[in-house]
């Protein structure tokens, strides 16, 4: 099945660029060129129609001149001005005309950036999507609006807002995820890991101290759709404060061995009830964070921190002084399981897999004296020893 995934995904990927292709081989025309309207003839014959404007109608429909975007940029706003000055119906014929053939082109660069993960690195791009927000925050939805549905085929949901969290300007970052979740492309149900990437997604925006405004009302209405439980483990972003993680099917806590001896670097015990609770410190963890939204679990040790692990050797995960986020042992993915797991009503775990095994991390069913250890699962999403409760530690 993995083999048959990865062919369709390849397959998937030398389509997309074929349509890149074919689409770079096509001009930058409104559909079907059509001639211009009665009232936009009218405007494009007046004498106080500058030449600019009727080259730019010319370019527009015709396939033998093309504009770039900082040009009907530039456009754009000298008509904006003379609109708010003489409330002129042709400025505004035009500015409308304009505005439609600016999302055109700068939509069919911001798609094939998208497909081809090149957003990050184009620069031009990013500074025209930033210009286009302080001027006119419509085009910047409709711009997205317009990329979603014509990508949404083509680019992994995961992998979609994490290219959307790449880009430079937190105003397209919102407004993107607004367009995302407006179109009900997302299917956050059948996919564990949506949740918690959107979480991670609007708590770093929320973090950031240049969101005011109405922007920051957005995003607070946003996260009260997201699981509060999810909110209160990527509110550590700026909160850092301790956590702990209580087991679902035995209702005990997680906590890192003081021993370093070779069995507790390989066996992890859990808490057990007699002689183990919240308040003991070794059950007291950070959380730290990447740019994908994976955590990483650490536990003070000295003057230095004991990091989780999975040990892909002996399939078995370990807490051990380590070289911290340098290695890709230590990275964890959240899943929000309700799709296969039997919740009772108000209980709201998460599971923790492994980034780089894809195993889960799970309790024992049972004692061995006296401990219970924690083990990697393949097939863990939906048992309730692999669910794990957030809780904070003030």
């Amino acid at each position: 099945m993995i083999a048959v995934a990865k062919i369709l995904f390849r397959l998937t990927i030398a389509y997309s660029v074929l349509i890149i292709l074919y689409r770079q081989q096509q001009p930058h025309t409104f559909a079907n060129a059509s001639p211009p309207s009665a009232e936009l003839s009218f405007c494009l014959k007046q004498p106080t129609t500058s030449h600019t404007l009727q080259t730019f109608w010319h370019d527009a429909n015709n396939n033998d001149c093309q504009l770039e975007a900082k040009q009907l940029i530039d456009l754009f706003k000298r008509l904006q001005q003379k609109l708010v000055a003489d409330q002129d119906r042709c400025s505004l014929l035009f500015v409308h005309q304009i505005r439609k053939k600016l999302i055109a082109v700068v939509g069919q660069q911001l798609e094939e950036a998208l497909i081809t993960s090149t957003l990050r690195d184009n620069s031009e791009l990013e500074l025209l999507l930033e210009e286009i927000a302080r001027f006119d925050k419509r085009i910047l939805e409709a711009l997205w609006q317009r990329t979603l549905a014509e990508i949404y085929l083509f680019v992994n949901q995961e992998e979609l807002i994490e290219k959307i969290m790449q880009q430079r300007s937190e105003e397209s970052q919102v407004l993107a995820l607004r367009m995302l979740s407006r179109e009900n492309s997302l299917h956050i149900e059948e996919n564990p890991r949506l949740k918690p990437l959107l979480a991670f997604a609007i708590s770093k925006l929320l973090n950031s101290k240049s969101i005011r405004g109405d922007l920051k009302e957005e995003l607070n209405r946003f996260k009260e759709q997201l699981p509060q439980e999810l909110i209160l483990l990527y509110s550590q972003l700026w909160r850092q404060s301790s956590i702990g993680l209580l087991n679902f099917g035995h209702w005990e806590f997680l906590y890192a061995p003081r021993e370093n001896g070779p069995d507790n670097s390989r066996r992890l015990p859990l808490t057990w009830s007699k002689n183990k609770n919240s308040t003991d410190s070794d059950g007291h963890f950070l959380v730290e964070f990447n740019g994908s939204g994976l955590i990483a679990i650490a536990s003070r040790y000295g003057s230095s921190f004991k990091y989780l692990y999975a040990d892909v050797e002996n399939q078995a995960p370990f807490f051990w002084i380590g070289p911290g986020n340098k290695i890709n042992l230590q990275w964890w993915q959240v899943v929000w399981p309700h799709a296969k797991a039997n919740l009772g009503e108000g209980q709201r775990p998460i599971a923790l897999q492994s980034k780089e095994t894809g195993d889960f991390l799970c309790a024992t069913s049972g004692y061995d004296e006296n401990r219970r250890y924690v083990v990697l699962m393949q097939d863990g999403a939906g048992r309730s020893d692999c669910l794990w409760l957030v809780r904070e530690f003030v």
